[in-house]
């Protein structure tokens, strides 16, 4: 009933029956010293033991191209964590899907 089909609930390891078990996406900006310093962004998830993930990013939610930042990210059943840090500072936006 939480909308996401059984299918891709059995994909990414998460359990249909259970609304806290889901796969989501916690951001976390990090900054060096001063304000210009720029440390990127730390995406965290929890993963799913043995499951393979790939990191995506993008500049656009309409129409844009999503660009492969890391794959084959293997799943421990802990949070998984991936820093990226953008060489141009413009907005970013991020996916983690399970790997076909």
């Amino acid at each position: 009933g939480d909308g996401v089909p059984n299918w891709v609930e059995f994909k990414a390891g998460t359990v249909p029956t259970d609304v806290l078990s889901v796969l989501r996406l916690v951001t976390e900006r990090r900054q060096g010293q001063g304000q210009s310093q720029n440390r990127g962004i730390t995406l965290r998830w929890p993963s799913v033991a043995d499951k393979r993930y790939v990191i995506e990013g993008s500049t656009s939610l309409s129409g844009g191209d999503w660009t492969v930042l890391a794959e084959n990210v293997l799943g421990t059943g802990q949070d998984l964590e991936f820093t990226d840090v953008p060489a141009v500072r413009q907005a970013q936006f991020y996916r983690v899907r399970i790997a076909d």
